[in-house]
């Protein structure tokens, strides 16, 4: 009888030792199964089903882009009533360094926007966190294979990723239909259906057009507007591994003679020369402009005012080819490395670049989405008539950071390619001088 009360005794110890083991590793647990995306967390860092997660998103843009952002942000909610999200917005002009400030005083907003230009300095810091395991998750509404390759730019480094194209805005000519109506001219459409659509076309058309009083074409030095110059001949300025070629490239270089001899020739004008006031968009409103190299994003301002006589043609070209790559504006989405709450904010990050996300952002015209299977925005838009051109370009484009722009991977060195540009542009530098100026700067700032 001892001995059964005993054995009796000690089955109900090793029981008891058994409860208090399990419950002491499930609440000190930081792993999830392997392969489920989600990152290791403390529990305390973990919401109880009662309370909601709390995410911070800083972005940047107008009232009505913020506005729009909050849609996006309603809509994940509704999807995810345990995770609130706060918009923290910010200046355009002020962004960079108000989003370096505070991420180096570990208090960033926990999912923000990144421009190019302060990807490489964020990244090296480690001050991004990899997606690449959650993006490969269940848990993600998109995956990396969902975007072309050409979007990522520095924001893939191997098979980590530390962003995400938020959408796109490959670089394409805008023209004014009128003005061609008006002087009897082909249209570049025309030219472009033919194979005919060239530099020389293009110059040519530029100058019929100044004949007659108006102007052809407005030249700025936006990084985008001038290497997808260069790309329209084949040319580079940065290798396919980001290497520094301008000083030897003869493609790039006869670009550059190119819009040289546009504004020598005044078949363009450098935006930098217009009356304070005046814009290209202005201008091509007045109908007093045939062309600009722009993004999608000045569409809904041409919309709003309803201007309707315009439309986009891809950059002509020298090579004898109808297309060539072009450049291609981007600001990606990261993840703050320091965030506590890593897995709900990878989720809202992968929500946001969804195509569905995208086709709510981007219902007003103003960019293309970066994912495919948005397509739809684009193809269904009927202003302007060649919408469709967007989607080519899309397709053979390149983003800022990347190898084919690695000016963006070294601070500074954009805005001194792009004051070199402007001496050029204004007649103060011929494009041997140009080109001497900055391989000096690339050889002092890339060490």
């Amino acid at each position: 009888m001892l001995k059964k009360s005993f054995s009796k005794g000690l089955f109900l110890l090793i029981t008891f030792m058994l409860i208090v083991s399990g419950c002491g590793s499930a609440n000190n647990s930081t792993t999830d199964s392997a392969g489920s995306g989600n990152v290791k967390q403390d529990a305390k860092e973990t919401a109880t089903p009662d309370e909601k997660v709390a995410l911070t998103f800083a972005a940047f843009g107008s009232d009505e882009e913020l506005a729009i952002y909050q849609k996006a942000i309603d809509s994940f909610e509704s999807l995810n009533p345990s995770i609130k999200v706060e918009l923290k917005s910010f200046p355009r002009a002020e962004y960079n360094q108000k989003m370096l400030t505070e991420l180096a005083g570990n208090n960033a907003a926990d999912v923000f926007y990144i421009k190019p230009e302060t990807l490489a300095k964020m990244r090296d810091s480690n001050s991004l966190l990899d997606l690449s395991v959650y993006l490969a998750s269940t848990e993600s509404y998109v995956k990396a294979t969902d975007f072309p390759a050409g979007f990522w730019g520095g924001a893939k480094v191997n098979e980590q990723i530390y962003g995400v194209a938020v959408d796109v805005n490959p670089m394409v000519i805008y023209y004014n239909t009128a003005i061609f109506e008006e002087l009897g001219l082909k249209s570049p459409q025309e030219y472009y259906n033919e194979g005919n659509w060239s530099w020389a076309t293009f110059k040519e058309l530029s100058k019929k057009v100044v004949e007659s009083g108006k102007k052809g074409y407005t030249l700025d030095t936006y990084w985008a507007t001038v290497h997808s110059w260069i790309f329209s001949n084949g040319g580079r300025v940065f290798d396919d591994n980001g290497k520094y070629v301008l000083d030897t490239n003869n493609e790039a270089q006869e670009a550059l003679t190119f819009l040289e001899s546009l504004i020598k020739d005044e078949a363009a004008i450098f935006t930098g020369t217009l009356t304070e006031g005046i814009s290209t968009e202005s201008l091509m409103m007045s109908n007093q402009l045939a062309f600009n190299a722009s993004g999608r994003w000045i569409t809904p301002t041409f919309i709003t005012n309803k201007f309707t006589t315009f439309d986009y043609i891809p950059f002509p070209t020298k090579t004898g080819e109808k297309l060539e790559e072009v450049a291609t504006t981007i600001a990606f989405l990261g993840v703050n490395a320091k965030t506590k709450h890593a897995n709900e904010a990878m989720k809202f990050l992968s929500y946001y670049v969804s195509a569905e996300s995208q086709k709510t952002r981007l219902a007003g015209g103003n960019a293309v989405p970066s994912i495919n299977g948005a397509e739809s925005l684009i193809e269904e838009a009927t202003v302007p008539a060649h919408a469709s051109h967007l989607l080519d370009m899309r397709k053979i484009s390149f983003a800022p950071s990347g190898p084919q722009m690695n000016e963006y991977n070294y601070s500074g060195l954009d805005a001194e390619m792009k004051a070199a540009y402007e001496l050029l542009f204004t007649g103060k530098k011929n494009v041997s001088e140009t080109i001497e100026t900055i391989s000096g700067k690339v050889n002092e700032m890339m060490k």
